[in-house]
């Protein structure tokens, strides 16, 4: 029997089954070309059909690229600074590449299906210029002098010697270490720890009296109507400086830390510390007065017209209190109260007493005669 292209059955039924193997052979081999491309292996990839979050934080000191392999090749994603965060979704079994900007420092692959963090840190932190500018000022609230120094890894770099009350301003960087010294004596360490503009107090207190810095001057104003005592607190021991009348003043150059004692005979009125470089003026007032109703104030003068040495007492609840000696031809001056008394002495001997009636300015002339004065005689011998 003759069929299409004059073949019979048996010939066209040969010829199907030598085309269907050679397709089938094509097909095989195209599948096998395609599994082998670029040699990826797509089971070993991606094992499960799921997604991630993923989040890449660089805690280091250096900025981090950011890369994702692909088809063998790392295709760059984003650049990540000090201190920053990114998130991406990802297919599991993708790999990631961190670099340093110089070469992949990191592989990572996501292993889940669930939210994962890769933290990056390729320190660095030793070299500032990766960190951020700020302003440090640094103020000296202590009662001495004080060194500040850089800590470069170790080794002590002074910049400054700052004075009592001083201010001092540096640019500086984040992570920089100072150290603040009292001579060799390291009082404080500090770190630069943001960003901002930073002020740093600087009081360690427990400053002594001898090495006390700075230099000031006190005025003493006695507005009690008693005399009163000045003595320096010196470690405990009172050395008396003054004995200041009542309307009267004294001033004194004293240092930062000095204790100063006022006392009313022997009872201690007001202790008072110097706390500051500045001068300053203390006002000496404690209350009524027993046995004197003095009423207003005024200023008087001994004037010792005699020919000796006269001393100059005033009555303080019943006691004499010695307030001055005037040589001949000399004068005194000092604040009194109406109703103060006074007397004046040569030697031991009483010469005068003198009770204060006014609350005008006056001048008490002193002249008891009896001296023998050689030098005045008129004859020469």
């Amino acid at each position: 029997m003759r069929t299409l292209l004059g073949l019979n059955f048996h010939q066209i039924r040969l010829l199907s089954v030598i085309c269907l193997s050679f397709i089938c052979l094509i097909s095989s081999q195209a599948e096998e070309d395609f599994g082998a491309l670029e040699g990826i292996n797509y089971s070993a990839d991606f094992d499960d059909d799921c997604w991630a979050k993923v989040w890449f934080k660089n805690t280091g000191c250096t900025s981090a690229v950011i890369y994702r392999k692909d088809y063998g090749k790392w295709i760059y994603y984003t650049k990540l600074k000090q201190n920053e965060n990114w998130a991406v979704t990802s297919w599991k079994g993708t790999e990631w590449g961190i670099s340093d900007g110089q070469s992949i420092k990191k592989k990572w692959h996501v292993s889940s299906c669930y939210t994962q963090t890769v933290e990056i840190d390729f320190g660095g932190c030793h070299d500032y210029s990766y960190s951020c500018q700020t302003r440090v000022t640094f103020k000296n609230h202590n009662c001495k002098k004080l060194q500040i120094y850089w800590d470069n890894d170790g080794q002590h770099v002074h910049f400054k010697d700052l004075d009592v009350h001083g201010n001092w301003t540096v640019t500086t960087r984040k992570g920089h270490k100072w150290l603040i010294k009292d001579g060799h004596t390291i009082k404080k360490r500090w770190t630069v720890s943001s960003c901002s503009d930073n002020k740093v107090t600087l009081d360690f207190g427990g400053c002594s009296y001898v090495h006390s810095e700075c230099q000031t001057k006190v005025v003493f104003k006695n507005h009690h109507c008693k005399d009163l005592k000045i003595y320096w607190n010196n470690n405990g021991h009172h050395v008396h400086y003054k004995t200041l009348a009542a309307n009267s003043y004294w001033s004194i150059s004293t240092k930062k830390g000095y204790e100063w004692i006022i006392k009313e005979g022997n009872t201690i009125k007001k202790r008072w510390v110097v706390n500051s470089c500045e001068e300053q003026s203390i006002t000496l007032k404690f209350g009524s007065c027993y046995n004197d109703h003095a009423t207003c104030d005024s200023k008087i003068i001994f004037k010792n017209d005699h020919c000796a040495k006269l001393s100059i007492f005033r009555k303080d609840n019943g006691h004499y209190v010695h307030h001055k000696d005037i040589s001949p031809g000399y004068l005194w001056s000092t604040h009194t109260q109406k109703g103060h008394d006074w007397i004046i002495k040569e030697g031991h001997t009483v010469k005068k007493q003198h009770h204060v009636t006014t609350c005008s300015d006056h001048t008490v002339k002193l002249d008891f005669g009896g001296c023998h004065d050689y030098q005045s005689s008129s004859c020469i011998t």
